[in-house]
């Protein structure tokens, strides 16, 4: 596979990342296996900052209006805010290939909030090619930014959507979502990601992902000052300098980033 090379990094990284029916909640989840040896969980975020990258919001089997919107951000400076003018429950979501995320994490977590009179309820979901749904529990959600936790586990190894369904009581006139990322339960402190890129958009991130996977290099979208594909995160920069140069023996030309 030839590859074109791409500029090496100095920054900081944070990684990035869609409807069928609704299936019951599942109550429990099987556990995710055990993370390659060496590998911690980078963190698989939407972030908003460059715009909705391909959530979609749905009310009442329409679109809902979902765009972005500067200043207050849970994290950076954008988030993604859905104007909730009909009655009934929201689904906030976005597509993707379906991706095994277990060996990168066993938890789902997105930052929230609402704003209005009335109370509002999220639940985070993932669905897998076939529609299926795996559900979190419910959590009340305020007018300030509040992280929610699902601790996923085996429910992340088949996941073509992930998403949150809200649930309304009152006047509610807005919800807010940022930050959704795939880690570990305990999270990160300081760690090192291997990453290939830039790509000038997202779109292009994706469509390189999806021939990596071709050759089974398994990649996901990030986003930091440009778009990128992260390889692998590792808890010292010696372990991801051996993947990096494993990789580069591979036809890719990769960074490693601290995280």
């Amino acid at each position: 596979m030839t590859t074109p090379a791409r500029t090496m990094l100095t920054l900081a990284a944070v990684a990035t990342c869609g409807c069928a029916s609704r299936k019951a909640p599942t109550p429990t989840q099987p556990s995710a296996p055990p993370a390659v040896a060496g590998r911690v969980v980078p963190a698989v975020v939407s972030g908003f900052e460059r715009g909705v990258g391909g959530w979609t919001a749905v009310s009442a089997g329409a679109r809902a209006s979902a765009s972005v919107v500067a200043g207050s951000a849970s994290r950076g400076q954008r988030w993604l805010a859905v104007e909730a003018v009909s009655e009934g429950p929201i689904d906030v979501f976005v597509k993707m290939p379906a991706q095994d995320w277990t060996k990168f994490g066993d938890s789902l977590r997105a930052d929230v909030k609402a704003s209005g009179a009335g109370k509002a309820y999220a639940r985070l979901y993932v669905a897998g090619p076939d529609g299926a749904e795996a559900q979190g529990p419910e959590s009340a959600v305020g007018s300030s930014w509040s992280t929610i936790v699902w601790p996923a586990g085996g429910a992340l190894a088949h996941v073509a959507r992930l998403g949150i369904h809200w649930r309304r009581e009152g006047n509610v006139e807005r919800i807010g979502l940022d930050n959704v990322r795939v880690g570990a339960a305990a999270g990160l402190s300081q760690a090192y990601s291997v990453v290939y890129g830039p790509f000038p958009s997202r779109e292009g991130a994706v469509k390189t992902m999806v021939t990596l996977q071709t050759s089974n290099v398994q990649a996901f979208p990030i986003y930091e000052d440009g778009w990128y594909l992260s390889l692998g995160t590792f808890r010292t920069r010696s372990a991801a300098s051996a993947e990096s140069a494993r990789l580069s023996r591979r036809g890719l030309k990769t960074s490693v980033l601290l995280r």
